[in-house]
């Protein structure tokens, strides 16, 4: 029986990308995608559209609701969770990207979007990674490493849960003082030597991946001269920025550091120093404004078993949402 399905799943099968947006089958080697009907109803229904036409000030849009809202929810538990492990072994760490965003213009979440970004210095990320598991008190959560295309990224998961997770981004330091045409330029060169690197390398999960981004690190370490602190600083070579920073890698220290607090959803965490460069730098002079697009986080599409909703709801309660 189990010889025969294993046959019939190599001529067909069905299953949802990685976003939860689409169905994806496979039928006899051929690959056919197509959205799932809850995304195209929620796109259409989607209310932010309806006030980005009447030019309601987005700054007062309200938050989200229902699915969308409880994920947030519990994954602002996890990052309570993060917090304090940071906080009690002295790992340095700042809410970055649509998070910062979020603070901003929002005080909190976008309120059509649901996950978390934060980002560390190398040294505070490498104690992290070294030390979660055995600080953090919910044993539930765990380290992801990640990779994918030859990009790493590391997630804080919970085990119950494969819907709820923390971004975590990598900050080296790197040459400072360069305009932006040199920044550019600089980001270029290292993004050749990436693509380079990614050609004679092989590897198997994120953590070896992680392993071997040492060799390119070590290789262009004359370049970046990655443990001065009184130079600017650059995202980690892991992984592809292209969907944040186009063709810049580099960010002025002072816009980043001494981090300072910001308060997000009720709580105080911790931000880089200059949140208004620092979102310029990766949105643009428009970030205040609306999107193009304004799309639900993957939350919104998740298909939540009990389960899932049974642990949501308990990560909730933990900090009386």
């Amino acid at each position: 029986m189990n010889k025969v399905f294993n046959i019939i799943k190599k001529i067909f099968s069905i299953s949802l990308t990685e976003d939860f947006l689409r169905y994806r089958i496979m039928l006899f080697g051929i690959k056919i995608s197509f959205p799932r009907p809850v995304v195209l109803i929620r796109k259409i229904s989607n209310p932010f559209y309806k006030y980005k036409k009447e030019g309601r000030d987005i700054t007062t849009l309200p938050k989200a609701t229902g699915q969308v809202r409880d994920i947030q929810i519990a994954n602002l538990a996890i990052l309570l969770e993060i917090d304090k492990v940071c906080r009690n072994n002295d790992i340095k760490y700042w809410i970055d990207y649509g998070n910062l965003l979020g603070a901003v213009r929002h005080n909190g979440y976008i309120p059509w979007d649901d996950d978390i970004d934060i980002s560390m210095l190398r040294e505070d990320f490498d104690k992290f990674v070294s030390l979660f598991e055995d600080k953090v008190i919910n044993k539930d959560l765990y380290l992801k490493h990640m990779c994918n295309k030859g990009s790493y990224l590391l997630k804080v998961c919970h085990k119950k849960c494969k819907y709820l997770f923390v971004d975590v981004f990598i900050y080296d330091y790197c040459n400072g003082g360069m305009n932006d045409e040199e920044k550019i330029r600089y980001t270029e060169e290292l993004e050749e030597k990436r693509s380079e690197f990614l050609k004679n390398i092989t590897f198997e999960n994120g953590q070896e991946l992680y392993d071997k981004y040492k060799q390119l690190r070590n290789d262009v370490q004359k370049d970046l001269d990655f443990n001065n602190p009184d130079n600017d600083l650059m995202y980690g070579i892991e992984f592809g920025h292209q969907t944040y920073i186009r063709n810049n890698w580099v960010m002025v220290k002072n816009d980043i550091l001494p981090l300072k607090e910001i308060e997000y959803e009720g709580f105080k965490f911790p931000t880089v120093s200059d949140p208004h460069n620092h979102l310029v730098e990766i949105f643009g002079k428009n970030y205040m404004g609306y999107p193009r697009k304004i799309d639900f986080g993957h939350g919104a599409y998740a298909q939540l078993s009990k389960s899932d909703k049974a642990v949501i709801k308990e990560l909730i309660k933990g900090i009386g949402e």
